[in-house]
């Protein structure tokens, strides 16, 4: 049986609702994949798809810090691969992030970029003591040069898989 449970920060703090034999603040990563819809810059509208791994650090209750590397696969008008890394923080409700793109030769501009904004809802699967986010978020991309590429916009989702690592 799957659970709503509470805001990222939340799910994060021993007082939120966590799996059995609670979650400290401290360290973990999340791991998975997004789906989204990009329009503008130089797509008409495409489809991109991505894999992701974050690792987060508890600051002060509710806000946390998190640093993510991943790559991304855009088919558009043409298919454009690109690794990127993001950093940000976990404000209660939202995650608030920037981060920097390497277009691969030959796919689009070389240099990308990008704001973040997202919301996550934890997903606490009792039976298997698992915890999953699906996060709905926004990522304004700038492609260098901006007079050849422009500005584009993702709109996606983010199913993630998060890990505690042990407190020692």
């Amino acid at each position: 049986m799957c659970s709503l449970v509470a805001t990222t920060g939340w799910a994060l703090h021993p007082s939120g609702v966590p799996p059995q034999g609670g979650w400290t603040p401290g360290p973990g990563m999340t791991v998975g994949g997004s789906a989204a819809y990009v329009h503008g810059g130089s797509f008409s509208h495409g489809f991109a798809s991505g894999i992701e791994v974050s690792l987060f650090q508890k600051l002060h209750s509710p806000f946390s810090f998190w640093v993510s590397g991943g790559g991304k696969v855009v088919a558009a008008d043409r298919a454009v691969a690109m690794p990127y890394a993001e950093l940000g923080i976990n404000m209660f409700l939202f995650n608030l992030g920037a981060g920097y793109g390497v277009g691969l030769p030959g796919t689009i501009g070389r240099h990308h970029l990008n704001g973040f904004l997202g919301t996550a809802v934890p997903l606490y699967f009792r039976d298997r003591n698992r915890l999953f986010f699906l996060e709905l978020y926004y990522r304004p991309m700038l492609s260098f040069p901006v007079a050849d590429y422009g500005v584009s916009h993702e709109l996606g989702l983010m199913f993630k898989w998060l890990f505690k690592f042990q407190n020692r």
